[in-house]
């Protein structure tokens, strides 16, 4: 599963501003007032983060890009300019924001809290969905991100058995879930297999919690002096389980010239942040 807002290109897709959507029905979403003549130096963090969350909203609304742009979280992996085009793109094939609702909030840390919206759209189905935003507070402002709450370089050592090296590059932690890239190159001479449809390909080891990433439909299969990027994705819920995971297991490689004998590695997850 990404974690940036999807381009819409046709009447069957819908934008995305987080990595897990829930489709909800309730009443429409109304956008809550502020008081303008306050200071934001004289609100409470709460409300300057929630303040920040309803201008960025209002601007996708009224269609200054550029406002919302300047609000978004730019660790998130994509530009400011790639956001203002992809908005200009989603507006000329007729989608548009005309309603936003804050249902929840909770906090995450002093720096994070995961805000819980209802937003109603037009030119697309369904006209009202929910999403989350975290927000993040960031060169002492607070900024939007989709359901991101952290992005790690992991910085690992690589792994190599039978000239098949494998490295874990890029955690990426959502409210939701954990996306974990990592990179197989094979040195060898013959082909490398991963996986087996039904089976288990990798698990997540954290405080308490194991997830597993089920083997991909069709096998991932390397061949001799290639690399490849592989995305896992494990369901892991941040609220109720906050830290972050300590250990990586990836299992069910083995050579093409002998298939059945398989075999994996495992990996020490060094996640702190500050």
């Amino acid at each position: 599963m990404s974690i940036i807002p999807v381009s819409i290109t046709s009447k069957s897709k819908i934008i995305i501003l987080s990595m897990f959507v829930v489709l909800v029905v309730g009443c429409t979403p109304q956008e809550p007032p502020f008081p303008t003549a306050i200071p934001t130096t004289a609100l409470s963090p709460d409300v300057q983060a929630e303040q920040t969350l309803y201008t960025y909203y209002s601007a996708l609304k009224s269609r200054d890009y550029d406002l919302a742009a300047s609000l978004f979280y730019s660790e998130s992996g994509i530009g400011k300019s790639d956001l203002i085009r992809l908005w200009n793109d989603n507006d000329a094939s007729g989608w548009r924001i005309i309603g936003f609702e804050i249902v929840d909030s909770q906090h995450f840390d002093e720096n994070r809290i995961i805000y819980f919206i209802q937003i109603k759209q037009d030119g697309l189905e369904p006209q009202q969905y929910s999403t989350i935003n975290v927000l993040h507070f960031d060169g002492n402002q607070w900024l939007v991100s989709n359901a991101l709450l952290d992005k790690i370089e992991l910085n690992l050592r690589p792994k190599t058995q039978n000239q098949i090296t494998i490295i874990p590059g890029i955690l990426l932690r959502s409210v939701s879930g954990i996306e974990i890239w990592i990179n197989i190159t094979n040195n060898s001479n013959q082909s490398v297999i991963w996986g087996d449809n039904g089976k288990t390909c990798a698990r997540l080891f954290g405080d308490n919690f194991t997830s597993n990433f089920p083997c991909l439909p069709s096998r991932v299969v390397i061949e001799p002096g290639q690399a490849r990027d592989v995305q896992l994705i494990f369901a892991v819920n941040a609220l109720e389980y906050p830290n972050l995971p300590k250990e990586l297991e990836i299992s069910l490689l083995r050579l093409f010239e002998n298939s059945h004998d398989t075999w994996g590695v495992r990996f020490e997850l060094e996640t702190d942040v500050p």
